[in-house]
């Protein structure tokens, strides 16, 4: 996800941040994936990223384009959800991520050298039940309530879900041309 230039290091402070995973078959459940790299998320246990071009270098370095992307605005994440998949692939979701450790400010949002799922939002009800491995809240548009969760795990945010607002934002910006 390209997320603009560097702006600062907020080095010991968390970011929230969109964006979208694969959504892989595992033997024993599901699992998030990277849409871009090779990589599975661990349930339980925050991502750590590594750079792929300098492995000298602390991560994710100003200068470089490494770390775990977020975007600011879920508008920019929402092209991830479409691209070509591996074949143990089976589909996409969305949602949003607390990125960690050391955090790099960029225009349009971070790169942190760690991640987990705050919050997840599946197309399918099957996909929402596989994800509450991660232990946080999977909204799904079959659930009677927006701010309806899959999972019993408890949900950082307001009884408002994020997915409204982030249907509401787009919508105001796809009409704002």
């Amino acid at each position: 996800m390209e997320t603009g230039g560097f702006v600062r290091v907020t080095n010991g402070r968390r970011a929230v941040g969109w964006r979208a995973w694969t959504v892989e078959e595992c033997r024993d459940s599901l699992r998030l994936g990277s849409v871009i790299y090779d990589a599975i998320w661990t349930p339980g246990a925050s991502a750590r990223a590594s750079c792929r071009l300098d492995e000298l270098h602390v991560v994710p370095e100003a200068m470089c384009n490494c770390g775990f992307h977020a975007a600011r605005d879920p508008v920019d994440a929402f092209s991830y959800l479409h691209g070509r998949d591996e074949p143990r692939t089976l589909c996409r979701v969305f949602g949003e991520v607390v990125l960690s450790g050391l955090v790099v400010e960029t225009e349009l949002g971070w790169r942190a050298s760690e991640a987990y799922p705050l919050r997840l939002y599946a197309g399918d009800t099957r996909i929402a039940a596989g994800l509450a491995i991660y232990g946080v809240p999977v909204l799904s548009p079959q659930c009677k309530s927006a701010s309806a969760t899959i999972s019993t795990a408890a949900s950082g945010g307001s009884s408002t879900s994020s997915w409204s607002a982030a249907r509401t934002r787009s919508l105001r910006t796809a009409a704002s041309g």
